[in-house]
Order: structure tokens, then C-alpha cells, then sequence
């Protein structure tokens, strides 16, 4: 009889520590599987930073200082020729036919920019998406973080709410597809129309984006502007 329980409590104990190490296993491959989703994040999201960052704000630096290098552009709208004549007639027609010049006179000096216009840059990185699709990739590593850093047990559960929380926002994906062709035949486009604009994008490619953080050296270049638009 005693021989039995000693057997018995042996019998339990083992399957005690099978389940223990069974658990253990599946925690362990819960923090792999959230640190690959993790990382995979990161690294997108510095892909959507490089998109932003080294060329969406350079190329609209770029456009903005060209600009002001043109005669009589640093005028304000009020201390231009067209605003004093504004401020003078009060007609509705009066003004609507200043906005009309000042319309025609800014269409004159994207002429001759040799530069994209501010709607071709919007269309070429699909600005309004791309903004939403990197704040949205901020939010995702950042709530999964202090998912982590609760001290609570890890879940699938726990990190799964994550993204039922922002589901909702991933609709954007579908709004940045619907433009990305768009986006990359402007690229295209105004390649080849606009010789400065070129060069200018190629300067970009040939010179690595700086680091995301300064653990990174930001060393390998960086990717021509097509393959970044199609990343997200």
C-alpha cells in the first residue's frame, strides 16, 4: 500500500513538472513571436520615417527654398501688388479676380521652378496616409510596450487586444493602397519632366538617412524612393 502512494505521489510530481516546462515553452514562444512582431514594427516604421523625414520634408524644403529664390515671391500676400489691390477693392468680383491673378501668377512661378508643384509632391508621397500609417506604427509599438512593461503575465490575449484596440485605424492600409500606383507614376512623371527635381531625388538616394536612434549609424545607404513607397 505505502509502495502505491509513494508511486502515486511520483506520478504526480512528474506531471507536475511536464506541465510546468510545457508552460514555460509556451511563454517562451509568446516572447519570441511579440519580439519578432515587434521588430518587424520597428523596422517598418523607420522605413516610414526615411519616407518621411529624408524624402517627403527635403523635397519640400527643397520646393519651398526654390521658391523664395524667385524674384518678389518673399513679398507677403498683402505687401505683393496683387494684395494691395485686394486690400483696396472691397467687390466680391474685385477679389475674385485677384485670387484669380495671384492663382495664375503662382502657376507662373512653379513654371519656372523646374520643381514639382505642391499637389504633385502631396500626390507623389501620398501625404495625408503616410502621416496616419506612421502614427499608427508609433501607436502600435508603444502600446504593446507597455503591454510588457506591465509586469503582468504574457498572453496571446494580452498582446491580441493591442490590435483589436486599433483595428479601426488599419482601414488606412486600404486608402494608401488605393493612391500608391498614383504616387509612384508622379514619381515617375516628374522625374522626367523636371531635370532639377531628378537630381535632387537621386542626391537623396546616393546619401544613407540619418540613424533612427543613436544606437543605429545609419550606414548602407538608403533605398530609391519607389521601393520605399511600396513598403507599407
Amino acid at each position: 500500500m505505502a509502495a502505491v502512494t509513494v508511486l502515486q505521489s511520483h506520478a504526480r510530481r512528474a506531471a507536475a513538472a511536464r506541465a510546468t516546462t510545457k508552460e514555460r515553452r509556451r511563454v517562451a514562444l509568446r516572447q519570441r513571436i511579440v519580439a519578432e512582431i515587434l521588430g518587424s514594427e520597428r523596422s517598418y516604421q523607420d522605413s516610414l520615417r526615411v519616407l518621411d523625414e529624408h524624402y517627403m520634408q527635403q523635397v519640400m524644403w527643397r520646393r519651398a527654398h526654390a521658391m523664395t529664390a524667385l524674384p518678389s515671391v518673399a513679398q507677403s500676400p498683402r505687401q505683393s501688388p496683387v494684395g494691395r489691390r485686394m486690400a483696396r477693392r472691397g467687390s466680391v468680383d474685385s477679389n475674385l479676380g485677384s485670387l484669380r491673378s495671384m492663382a495664375a501668377r503662382s502657376a507662373a512661378l512653379d513654371s519656372r521652378l523646374d520643381f514639382p508643384t505642391a499637389e504633385e509632391v502631396d500626390t507623389m508621397f501620398c501625404s495625408g496616409s503616410l502621416m496616419c500609417l506612421l502614427d499608427l506604427s508609433r501607436q502600435l509599438t508603444s502600446h504593446i510596450d507597455a503591454t510588457l512593461a506591465s509586469g503582468q503575465r504574457l498572453s496571446a490575449g494580452r498582446v491580441g487586444e493591442v490590435f483589436v484596440q486599433l483595428a479601426p485605424r488599419f482601414l488606412i492600409f486600404s486608402e494608401y493602397c488605393k493612391r500608391v500606383e498614383s504616387a509612384m507614376a508622379a514619381v515617375t512623371r516628374c522625374q522626367t519632366v523636371y531635370p532639377t527635381f531628378a537630381q535632387f531625388i537621386a542626391h537623396l538616394q546616393s546619401v544613407p538617412a540619418a540613424p533612427a536612434s543613436a544606437a543605429d549609424d545609419g550606414a548602407g545607404g538608403t533605398l530609391d524612393l519607389h521601393s520605399y513607397l511600396i513598403m507599407p
